[in-house]
């Protein structure tokens, strides 16, 4: 627990775009003597045990973003998963009174763990925001009415 607790917290990111991510990480670059090399996002985590045993060399690669990535892709990890974090907060706010919703959604806050990734706090706003427009949107075409834009804030 405590090496993957180390890349995680040394490591780990959200990524953008999964599939540019991937396409990052498979570059090969040519090197000097004409030998191809993969990309330099892999990352060596020397790990030398709390027992005094002999330390231990761990490549990272695609698990710096696809550990949290189980937050907005659930069924990554269990098939039986199959809600997003996105999707949680909004139907958590679509369910409280419709007076406080606007406020709720220019005020989610994240709190230490897994949201202090880099970037998490940015795609979790696009994600949830992307909800809120879908569903203005969709008003929208059913009625005729446009509403007021509703801001996300994260």
């Amino acid at each position: 627990m405590e090496v993957a607790r180390t890349c995680k917290e040394k490591y780990g990111y959200v990524a953008k775009d999964l599939g540019k991510e991937f396409k990052k990480y498979d570059e090969k670059k040519k090197t000097d003597d004409g030998k191809y090399v993969l990309s330099n996002k892999f990352k060596k985590l020397v790990h030398k045990p709390s027992n005094g045993g002999k330390p231990v060399e761990i490549d990272v690669g695609y698990e710096r973003f696809l550990g949290p990535e189980m937050f907005f892709h659930p069924e990554f990890i269990h098939q039986d998963w199959k809600s997003p974090l996105d999707e949680i907060i909004d139907n958590s706010i679509q369910a409280c009174p419709m007076d406080y919703r606007r406020r709720l959604y220019q005020n989610i806050v994240l709190s230490g763990g897994s949201t202090l990734f880099d970037g998490f706090d940015v795609k979790l706003g696009k994600l949830v925001q992307s909800r809120v427009n879908n569903r203005l949107n969709a008003y929208k075409n059913i009625t005729g009415v446009e509403s007021q834009s509703i801001p996300v804030e994260v």
